[in-house]
C-alpha cells in the first residue's frame, strides 16, 4: 500500500473514504471526459485545499501545512 494511502485510512473516516474511492471509480469510468464538480464537492467538506486561490504547488504554498497537505508532497 502507498504511503500516501495509508495517511489517508489514517486521517479520513469511512464515509469520507467511501467519497474518494466513488471519485475515483468516476475518473476510471469517464477517462479525459471525468467533471471533477464531485471532486470540488468533496474537496470543500474537507476544508478545502482548492486550486482556486492556492500557487502551483499548494502542498509546499500552503500556510496551513498538516499532515494532510503533506500527503500531496510524497
Amino acid at each position: 500500500m502507498l504511503s500516501q494511502t495509508q495517511k489517508l485510512n489514517r486521517i479520513f473516516n469511512e464515509e469520507q473514504l467511501n467519497h474518494i474511492k466513488n471519485i475515483i471509480k468516476e475518473i476510471e469510468k469517464d477517462g479525459q471526459d471525468y467533471k471533477t464538480i464531485n471532486l470540488w464537492k468533496f474537496d470543500q467538506t474537507i476544508g478545502g485545499i482548492g486550486g482556486y486561490c492556492q500557487g502551483c504547488n499548494p502542498a509546499l504554498s500552503n500556510i496551513k501545512q498538516s499532515i494532510r497537505r503533506s500527503i500531496l508532497i510524497e
